[in-house]
C-alpha cells in the first residue's frame, strides 16, 4: 500500500518558512519505504490519472506579501460528536437555560462595560482636575516657568505609565477597533482579547488621555467592550472564576461555559461587547447597533442585531445610572463619556435653506482634510515601521522598546512646548466674556473660560482651548455664544492636526473619535463664524456652535467613514433631530470626497498590516473571468488524511507542517472507488485526539463488492498482484454476491512492508488477506470522545495547540501508541462547503465571506476533490485583481500579463482556460493548475 507523505502547501498558522521553493515541492510518494521509487510508481500507473501531452501550462500569480495568522471558523461543524451532542441536549429539555444563559451574559456584558466606561471617565477627571490646579496656580502666582515644568513633568509622567503598559502588551496600543475589525470578520490575531490587553488598554487610555496627548477614550472602550465579551463568556473556570467554582461545582461551571466555547457564538457576543463600548462612550444604543453593523459585524442575522440591541441598551442606562448617582442628580438623561450638552435646549433655528450647500462645503472640506491626514499617518506609519525593522536589526529588540517607549513621551513634550509657546510667545489674545445665550449650556460653558493672565471680565482664547481637556474644550465649541478670535482658532487648529496625525499610531492607547471631533469643531466654528462676518443678513439665524457640530461629523466621517452609524451616534448625542439632516449632508459629502483619493484609516491600516481582511464586496468587473480554478491549492499539494489514519502520520504531519486542516480523502490516489472527499479536519481537533489517545489498534475498515471489481479489473492487465491474491480476490466477490453483502468490514494488519485487509466470512473457513481497496462505511468506535472533551478554556487551548504542547504530546506517545490509528470519521466535519472548479471568483468571495468559513473545498464534474480555497488564496487575488503588479494587467475581469494580448470578452463561457483534463481513464489532472503562488498561513 502506498503511503502519502503530507505536502508543502496548505493552511500554514505561523511563520516557519524555511526558504525552500514552494512550486517545486511535490509531495513525494514513499513506496514501501522507498521515497520516488520510479518501479513502485510506475507498477501503480493503472490506478493513477496519466498527465495529457497536450496539457496547457501556465506561470503562476505573483505571490504577496501577508501577515499570516490562524482564521475563526464561524461555520459550525456539525459531525457526529456534535450530533450526539446536541441530541443529549435536546432530549434532557435543557435549551431552555442554554438560551437564559446567553441572555444572562449579554445583559452581564453590558453592566460590566459601563462599569469600566465610569472608571476611566471618573479617574480621567480626577487627574486632569489635578493637573489643572497645579498648573493655573503657579500661573496665577507668576511662576510661568514652574507652571510649565509642572505641565510638562505630569504630562510626561502620565504618558510614560501608558507607554510601560503598551510594552507589557503591544496589542493595546491604538485605538484598538481595526483588531476588532479584523477579528470579527474571521483572522484570530494573538492576545487581542486577552486580559493582559485588557488591563493595559483601560488604564493605558485613561494615563494617555490624562497626560494630555490628542487622543480619546471611544476607540479603547470598543476594544474593552469586545474583551470582556471574550472573558465573561469564554472563562477561565476554575481558575478564572474559583468562587464559582467552590459555589456550583466545578463540573457545573464546566457545563455553564461549554455552550459558548466556539468561534461562532464567541463573534456574537464580541459584536454584542463592542456595540455596548460605542452605547458607554456617546450614550447611544441604536447607534452602538448600527457601528457594530457598519463597522464591526461582517456575519450578521436578526437574532443577533436583537442581542447586541438589548447589551447597548442595558450599557446605557447602566452608565447614565452610574453618572447620575455620583453627582446627585434625580434623572437618568445623562450622556455617556462624552458630553455634547443639550442642543435641543436652544431657541437658536438650527438651518436655513440656503445653509445646506453650505454643509455640503464643509462635507467636502473634512472628506480632503480626512483624506490628507490619512495619507500623512500611513506615511509616518512607515517610517516608524522601517525604524523599529533598523532598530531591531541593529541594535536589538531593547533599543526598539526604549524608542518606542520614548516615542509618545516626545510627543507629549511637543505638545506642552507648543501650548506655552502659544501662551507666552505670540501676543496674548485676552476677549471679553459675552453675555449668557439663550442657550442652556451656554451658562455651563462660561465655567470653562480660562482667565490666565488676562483683566477681569475677560478670558484667555489660547488658555481655553489647550487647560480644558478635549471633551470640555468640544464642547465649549459647541456652545459658547460669544465670538472666538480666529487667528487662535486657525492656529489651534493646524497644530491639534499636527498632533493628532503623530499621535495616532504611536505605542499607547489611544482612540480616534475624540481628537476628530475637535479638529472638526474648531474649523467647523471657524468657517460659521466667517460666513456670519461676511453676509449678516443673509445668514442672520446663523449659529457658529451648529457648524462646529457639523465640521465635526465631517472629519471624523473623513477620517473613520462611517455614514448611518455616525449619524445616527451624533444625533443621540446631540438629542436633537433637527440636525440630522445638516449631518448627513455633511456625512456623505465626506465619505464621496474621502473614498475618491482613499479609504477609511482603519482601512487603510488593516491593509498596511498586510492581514487577509476580506471587503464587504468586490466589483463584479473585476472578477468576471477569474474562476476557482484559478487560484486553489491543486490537489497535489494538499495534506490528505485517510479516514482511518496511523498515529505516526499524524504526528509526523503535525510536526513538519504547521497545518490548520486536512481534507480527508484517498491520499494514495488510487482512483478505485467513487467518493474520492469524505470531510475536513482540523489541526486542533487532531491534537486532542492524540493528548486524549483516543486510538484503536486495529483500523477497521469496509471492503465493497464494487471496490473488489475494479481492483481486480485493473489489476489483471498489468500483475500488479499475485495470482493468489488475485484468487481470493475473486473468491470473496463471489461468497459476498452469493450471500448478497455488499460489503463486509475487516481490520487492517501491522505489517508495513505488506498493508492489507483482514477479512472473516463466516461461510468459508478461514481468512482472507486482501490490499486495502476499502471505503468508508465501517462502524465507528463506541467509546469515541464527546463534543464537550474538544471544548476547553482558552489556556488549555493554547496550552495543547502551542509548539510546547505537541512536543509533549510526542514526548507522551509509546510506540505501541504510534502504531494505532485515529478513526477520524465522527469528529471531522462531514458537510464542508465545496464548489465547481469553474465557480466564478466573485461568487466564491462573497459566499466565503458572508458564510465565515475557513476552507472551501473544490471538486470535478465527477464529485472529486481537486483543490482547496482559503481566506488568504481569496484576499490574494482580489488583491492581484484590484490593484495589479508590476508587469500584470487587468484584462476585462482576469489577471494577464502586460504584454500579453487578450481579445475582448464576448459572453462566451471560458471553460477553455481551466487547466484540467480528463485523462482516457477517467482520472483528473491539475498539475498545471494557474493560481496563487503564495503559501498562506490559516
Amino acid at each position: 500500500m502506498l503511503e502519502h507523505v503530507p505536502g508543502t502547501r496548505h493552511q500554514l498558522i505561523e511563520s516557519e518558512d524555511d526558504g525552500s521553493d514552494d512550486e517545486n515541492d511535490l509531495s513525494p510518494l514513499v513506496v514501501n519505504g522507498s521515497p520516488n521509487d520510479e518501479d513502485a510508481v510506475a507498477s501503480r500507473r493503472p490506478f493513477m490519472a496519466a498527465a495529457s501531452p497536450t496539457l496547457k501550462q501556465r506561470r503562476p500569480y505573483p505571490r504577496l506579501p501577508v501577515t499570516n495568522f490562524a482564521c475563526c471558523s464561524y461555520d459550525s461543524c456539525q459531525n457526529f460528536s456534535y450530533k450526539t451532542y446536541t441530541f443529549n441536549i435536546e432530549k434532557r429539555q435543557k435549551t431552555g437555560p442554554v438560551r437564559a444563559l446567553r441572555w444572562a451574559f449579554t445583559f452581564l456584558i453590558g453592566v460590566t462595560t459601563a462599569m469600566v466606561a465610569y472608571f476611566i471617565d471618573y479617574f480621567v477627571n480626577f487627574l486632569l482636575n489635578h493637573k489643572h490646579d497645579w498648573v493655573t496656580k503657579r500661573i496665577a502666582d507668576g511662576q510661568p516657568a514652574a507652571a510649565f515644568f509642572v505641565f510638562l513633568g505630569t504630562n510626561a509622567g502620565f504618558v510614560l505609565v501608558a507607554a510601560l503598559l503598551v510594552l507589557l502588551a503591544p496589542v493595546a496600543g491604538g485605538s484598538g477597533i481595526p483588531e476588532v475589525k479584523v477579528y470579527l470578520n474571521g483572522l484570530r490575531l494573538p492576545g487581542v482579547l486577552s486580559l493582559r490587553t485588557f488591563v493595559a488598554k483601560v488604564v493605558g487610555v485613561l494615563f494617555s488621555v490624562a497626560g494630555g496627548l490628542p487622543c480619546g477614550k471611544e476607540g479603547p472602550m470598543i476594544h474593552s467592550g469586545a474583551v470582556l465579551a471574550a472573558g465573561w463568556t469564554q472563562g477561565l473556570p476554575p481558575r478564572g472564576f474559583p468562587w464559582l467554582a467552590r459555589l456550583l461545582g466545578k463540573d457545573a461551571v464546566q457545563r455553564m461555559f461549554l455552550p459558548f466555547r466556539d468561534d461562532r457564538n464567541k463573534r456574537d457576543f464580541v459584536s454584542c461587547g463592542a456595540a455596548a463600548g460605542v452605547a458607554a462612550a456617546f450614550g447611544a444604543p441604536v447607534g452602538g447597533v448600527l457601528f457594530a453593523v457598519e463597522e464591526g459585524c461582517s456575519f450578521y442575522d436578526v437574532s443577533l442585531a436583537w442581542r447586541i440591541f438589548f447589551c447597548a441598551i442595558v450599557c446605557a442606562f447602566s452608565m447614565a445610572f452610574a453618572t447620575n448617582t455620583s453627582t446627585g442628580a434625580k434623572s437618568l438623561n445623562s450622556p455617556g463619556m462624552i458630553d455634547f450638552g443639550d442642543f435641543a435646549g436652544s431657541n437658536v433655528v438650527p438651518f436655513s435653506t440656503i445653509e445646506i450647500p453650505c454643509f455640503v462645503v464643509i462635507g467636502a472640506a473634512g472628506g480632503l482634510a480626512g483624506a490628507l491626514f490619512i495619507h500623512l499617518n500611513l506615511k509616518l506609519t512607515a517610517v516608524r515601521k522601517k525604524r523599529d525593522d533598523w532598530l531591531c536589526r541593529t541594535f536589538g529588540s531593547r533599543a526598539r522598546s526604549f524608542v518606542r517607549t520614548a516615542e509618545p513621551v516626545c510627543i507629549v513634550a511637543l505638545l506642552s512646548l507648543l501650548c506655552f509657546f502659544d501662551l507666552y510667545a505670540l501676543p496674548r489674545v485676552c476677549q471679553k466674556v459675552p453675555p449668557p445665550s439663550d442657550d442652556h449650556d451656554s451658562v455651563k460653558v462660561r465655567d470653562l473660560l480660562q482667565t490666565l493672565e488676562c483683566d477681569a471680565g475677560h478670558y484667555d482664547a489660547w488658555g481655553t482651548l489647550w487647560f480644558n481637556s478635549a471633551a470640555d474644550s468640544l464642547r465649549f465649541l459647541f456652545h459658547f455664544s460669544g465670538h472666538f478670535d480666529h487667528m487662535v482658532l486657525l492656529g489651534f487648529g493646524a497644530q491639534y492636526f499636527v498632533l493628532m496625525t503623530v499621535t495616532y499610531g504611536a505605542p499607547v492607547p489611544s482612540g480616534l473619535f475624540l481628537p476628530s471631533l475637535l479638529a472638526g469643531a474648531v474649523f467647523g466654528r471657524l468657517f460659521g463664524q466667517l460666513l456670519k462676518e461676511i453676509d449678516v443678513h443673509t445668514f442672520s439665524t446663523l449659529d457658529p456652535g451648529a457648524y462646529a457640530l457639523i465640521g465635526a461629523a465631517s472629519f471624523l466621517g473623513g477620517v473613520c467613514r462611517i455614514t448611518f452609524s455616525l449619524t445616527v451616534i451624533l444625533i443621540e448625542a446631540t438629542r436633537d433631530i433637527a440636525y440630522s439632516l445638516p449631518i448627513m449632508f455633511a456625512i456623505l459629502s465626506a465619505k464621496f470626497v474621502g473614498d475618491y483619493f482613499n479609504r477609511g484609516i482603519y482601512d487603510e491600516h488593516i491593509h498596511f498590516r498586510k492581514l487577509a481582511f476580506l471587503e464587504a464586496s468586490l466589483p463584479e468587473e473585476l472578477s468576471m473571468r477569474t474562476f476557482v480554478h484559478d487560484f486553489m491549492t491543486p490537489r497535489s499539494k494538499l495534506n490528505c488524511f485517510d479516514p482511518v489514519e496511523r498515529v505516526s502520520v499524524v504526528l509526523r504531519t503535525l510536526q513538519t507542517r504547521r497545518y490548520i486542516g486536512f481534507p480527508i480523502a484517498r491520499c494514495d490516489k488510487e482512483q478505485l472507488t467513487e467518493q474520492f472527499h469524505y470531510g475536513l479536519m482540523t489541526r486542533s481537533r487532531l491534537l486532542v485526539l492524540l493528548s486524549k489517545k483516543a486510538f484503536s489498534r486495529r483500523r477497521k475498515l469496509a471492503v465493497s463488492v464494487k471496490a473488489l471489481r475494479r481492483a481486480v479489473d485493473a489489476c489483471s492487465d498489468v500483475d500488479l498482484l499475485p495470482e493468489t491474491d488475485l484468487a481470493d480476490t475473486k473468491l470473496l466477490i463471489s461468497v459476498m454476491e452469493a450471500q448478497n453483502l455488499s460489503q463486509v468490514v475487516g481490520e487492517s494488519t501491522d505489517s508495513a512492508d505488506n498493508p492489507s485487509v483482514k477479512v472473516n466470512v463466516t461461510s468459508l473457513d478461514r481468512c482472507f488477506l486482501l490490499p486495502s481497496f476499502v471505503t468508508l462505511d465501517a462502524p465507528f468506535e463506541k467509546d469515541f470522545l464527546e463534543w464537550k472533551q474538544f471544548h476547553f478554556p482558552a489556556t488549555d487551548y493554547e496550552t495543547i495547540t502551542g509548539r510546547a504542547g505537541l512536543q509533549a504530546i510526542a514526548d507522551s506517545l509509546t510506540p505501541e501508541d504510534m502504531g494505532s490509528f485515529i478513526d477520524m470519521r465522527p469528529y471531522m466535519n462531514p458537510q464542508p462547503f465545496f464548489v465547481p472548479d469553474n465557480f466564478s471568483f466573485d461568487r466564491c468571495y462573497n459566499l466565503f465571506r458572508s458564510v465565515g468559513m475557513r476552507h472551501m473545498l473544490v471538486i470535478d464534474p465527477k464529485m472529486r476533490l481537486t483543490g482547496l480555497v482559503t481566506r488568504h488564496d481569496l484576499w490574494n487575488m482580489s488583491q492581484l485583481l484590484e490593484h495589479p503588479p508590476p508587469g500584470w494587467k487587468n484584462s476585462f475581469g482576469r489577471l494577464v500579463r502586460a504584454g500579453e494580448h487578450t481579445e475582448q470578452y464576448d459572453g462566451r463561457d471560458y471553460e477553455s482556460d481551466s487547466f484540467s483534463d480528463v485523462s482516457d481513464d477517467g482520472g483528473s489532472v491539475f498539475s498545471g493548475t494557474m493560481r496563487s503562488s503564495f503559501a498562506p498561513f490559516f
